[in-house]
């Protein structure tokens, strides 16, 4: 086997293990791809060359379809550049040699490449400066995008597979708005509207695929039980004095429209004691959501910009019935508790508190993490665990058809 043809075989290996070695980044599944294509090309020139199976023209053939893993590694130093990392250029001129050593370019690219792989390994031992395009973890709320750019961070992952579903995705009005601005409201209310949107047909068709998921669905679930609980908790009051409810984070209040549109049927004077009162600490959706209720029906709406986890925010009268959808998935333990806590406070005796959790899916996880659409996933168990440190006379945790979901209904 003559140079150029080992370059050929060590070019998928070098290019795939040397480069994010070198430039201290994370090592993905094309390292283990192109490590493989590197030991078959080895194999099949060895024992080729041994049995007379076929000759140099058939490796160059077979062989420089396998340059193609260079390509992430000049993606990987093109963002390393970005970065400032200190090997960056050098690991360039080595990936360069090696693609000349592997077109016959002679012993003179295999002496570059050594030069130059010697010195990106030497200088991968200067620290890196830190990455430059990552926000404040402070500043996004529920929102568990870091990266300004999913693409740079996809690279440094070492995802390169990622990228191109990146784009597609981007084409679905559902996919922006999780990638774009995770555990957001509108992300939230798509689902809960399911009427497919995006950039075209073909935006339209990923939008559909995605809001039948089974996720969607039992994401979509927790809205339509909210409906359920908020009535039989207004319905267990009789009288006629006004039921306060607080929904926190009220998000777009399609549940409320929605009873208020069934409660105008069935039960125009129920709906006429409903006070409402919706907390976020957005005031950009406190004014959407009043616009979006007004003339539903609930002539008594309250929309006030507050923290769930602080007390001193919360409504003084006491609550009939509490509802929260969305935010437990972006609180740890600690935080959940205290937000809990808050709930059962602004409750007066016999109030409802409906809430959900998620659990976990290793395929959903996998592939929203690649994406930064981060959640914290808690079992039925666990839930129980959480809300029992509270004295609730009545704790129910219902699991939806699939299984992702936990319902929840406690009763003060």
């Amino acid at each position: 086997m003559n140079p150029s043809h080992y370059a050929l075989a060590l070019a998928p290996g070098l290019a795939t293990w040397l480069v994010p070695l070198a430039l201290r980044y994370r090592r993905g599944a094309w390292s283990v791809a192109g490590a493989a294509v590197t030991l078959v090309l080895l194999l099949a020139a060895w024992l080729g060359t041994g049995r007379g199976a076929f000759g140099p023209e058939d490796f160059a053939v077979l062989g420089r379809p396998a340059l193609l893993f260079l390509l992430p590694g000049i993606l990987t130093c093109a963002v390393a550049y970005r970065d400032r990392r200190p090997a960056t250029l050098a690991t360039l001129f080595s990936l360069v040699a090696l693609a000349a050593a592997a077109f016959g370019a002679g012993w003179a690219s295999w002496l570059a490449f050594a030069v130059f792989a010697a010195f990106a390994a030497l200088r991968a031992f200067v620290p890196p400066p830190p990455t430059v395009d990552e926000r404040d973890a402070t500043a996004a709320r529920n929102r568990t995008r870091r990266a300004r750019s999913i693409v740079r961070k996809l690279v440094r992952e070492g995802r390169f597979h990622w990228i191109p579903v990146y784009f597609l995705l981007r084409l679905s009005h559902l996919g922006r708005e999780g990638i774009e601005r995770s555990g957001s409201y509108r992300f939230a209310d798509h689902i809960y509207r399911n009427v497919p949107s995006g950039r075209g047909v073909l935006g339209r068709f990923i939008d559909a695929r995605l809001l039948a998921l089974p996720a969607s669905r039992a994401f979509r679930q927790r809205y339509k039980r909210a409906q359920a609980a908020l009535r039989a908790s207004l319905e267990a009051h009789p009288g006629d004095e006004p039921l306060n409810v607080l929904a926190i984070p009220c998000g777009i209040p399609r549940d409320l429209a929605e009873l208020a549109a069934t409660l105008r049927r069935e039960d125009p004077a129920l709906l006429a004691r409903v006070h409402y009162h919706g907390m976020d600490i957005d005031p950009e959706l406190l004014q959407l959501a009043e616009e979006f209720t007004r003339g539903c029906g609930v002539a008594r709406r309250d929309f006030l910009a507050g923290n769930a986890l602080a007390a001193a925010d919360y409504p003084k009268r006491g609550m009939h019935a509490v509802v929260s959808t969305g935010l437990g998935e972006f609180l740890d333990d600690a935080d959940l508790l205290a937000f809990y806590r808050n709930v059962h406070a602004a409750l007066r005796p016999g109030g409802i508190f409906y809430t959900s959790a998620t659990r976990r899916d290793a395929r959903s996880e996998a592939f929203l993490n690649a994406f930064e659409l981060h959640a914290r996933y808690r079992t039925a168990d666990e839930m129980a665990r959480i809300l029992g440190r509270m004295p609730w006379s009545r704790v129910t945790l219902t699991p939806d058809e699939t299984g992702l979901q936990t319902f929840v209904v406690a009763v003060k």
